[in-house]
């Protein structure tokens, strides 16, 4: 959106975010699917948060992943962005989530699958895990809320079926949980020309990520990111904090 704003009609310099040609095609046919009211009130929200905050805009996100971005709208706004992690929160047992507990207790580490999305394609991801042959468990429509980060930070729980939001992201790296493409800590499950998701390709990719040899490397690299963001904590943040907070101190005692 901020590349929109600056550079209309100029290519985004990052190949690894673009619409795909189904994304393309709903957007075409069904203004709904992206209505200009929302797209105005985005907007809106975010040139706010740029010209509201003074040098520094701190984001929801960390270096590692995101750092080629981070830098990019620092060129693009003039104010330094720093990602300050992923802020989950963590986790406590309410009552009724004791009986999951138990049931992931009772799995090998790292053997079971989280399941977490809404209704689409819900047939298809269900038959997917049922045809991979790993443990599973996930929500379904209507069931209590369940608190997803104390699921993620068990250990028999070896991967993550997510619908991808942000939190779910960091919550999922956080604890070492593969689900990401980019930075090589997951698999994308590819879907049709059309959109879709098929249960072939489901299982397929669970089990790559879960059983098979050749995940080891994604699971290796949710390991080695749950590491790195254990024993960085907050240097970058409180780096720039200080830099900014000196810049204003010195800009206070000239003018005084």
């Amino acid at each position: 959106m901020l590349h929109d704003f600056n550079k209309p009609g100029i290519k985004f310099p990052f190949s690894s975010i673009y619409y795909r040609d189904y994304e393309m095609a709903r957007i075409k046919k069904d203004e709904s699917f992206m209505p200009v009211e929302k797209l105005e009130e985005d907007k809106k929200r975010v040139r706010d948060c740029f010209y509201l905050s003074s040098d520094i805009v701190l984001i929801k996100s960390f270096k590692e992943i995101e750092g080629k971005y981070s830098d990019y709208i620092t060129k693009l706004t003039g104010k330094k962005v720093v990602p300050i992690g992923p802020l989950v929160q963590e986790p406590t047992l309410d009552d009724g989530e004791s009986e999951l507990i138990t049931w992931l207790n009772e799995k090998e580490e790292k053997s079971t699958i989280f399941v977490s999305f809404g209704s689409e394609y819900f047939l298809e991801i269900a038959y997917g895990l049922e045809n991979s042959k790993v443990n599973f468990k996930g929500f379904s429509i209507g069931e209590k809320f369940l608190k997803e980060a104390k699921i993620l930070e068990h250990s028999s729980i070896g991967g993550f079926v997510s619908h991808c939001g942000w939190s779910s992201v960091m919550e999922s790296m956080k604890y070492g949980v593969s689900i990401v493409e980019e930075v090589g800590i997951a698999v994308e499950v590819v879907r049709d020309s059309n959109g879709k998701l098929h249960r072939e390709e489901v299982a397929a990719i669970i089990n790559q990520v879960v059983v098979k040899k050749e995940g080891e490397f994604v699971r290796q690299k949710a390991s080695d990111m749950k590491e790195m963001l254990r024993s960085k904590g907050d240097e970058e943040v409180a780096k720039e904090l200080e830099k900014l907070c000196a810049k204003k101190t010195h800009s206070f005692i000239e003018g005084f």
